[in-house]
């Protein structure tokens, strides 16, 4: 049987969204660790990686390039850590419809790229 975690980080890498991935798992096992007081192997195995590898790592929603995955996944993640600090409902979601809504205007403007990273 094929562990999930590495049919997500598969999915992650074909298509082309790894750095997005992992800038979120990264972020978010840093903001658990730092706001949770928990040691840094139990935030690591404590990282949501669905939501991470999965929906962070969506190649419609997401950027192209490089930077702008670490951005996209960096602030995706950091925002998911503020809204739980704040006990707001639907955190994961929030976060990503926020992150979502913040790139299609950054493409709507001029700021996004479309092109290969």
């Amino acid at each position: 049987m094929v562990p999930i975690a590495a049919v997500l980080i598969i999915a992650a890498y074909e298509g082309r969204r790894w750095v997005a991935a992992i800038s979120a798992a990264a972020v978010a096992a840093a903001g658990l660790a730092l706001t949770g007081g928990v040691g840094p192997v139990v935030a690591l195995l404590s990282v949501n990686y669905y939501f991470a590898f999965l929906m962070v790592a969506d190649p419609k929603t997401s950027p192209n390039r490089l930077a702008g995955q670490l951005a996209y996944g960096a602030g995706t993640a950091a925002l998911m850590i503020l809204l739980v600090l704040l006990r707001l409902p639907y955190p994961l979601l929030t976060s990503i419809l926020v992150a979502n809504i913040a790139y299609a205007g950054a493409r709507f403007w001029g700021l996004g790229s479309s092109g290969k990273p």
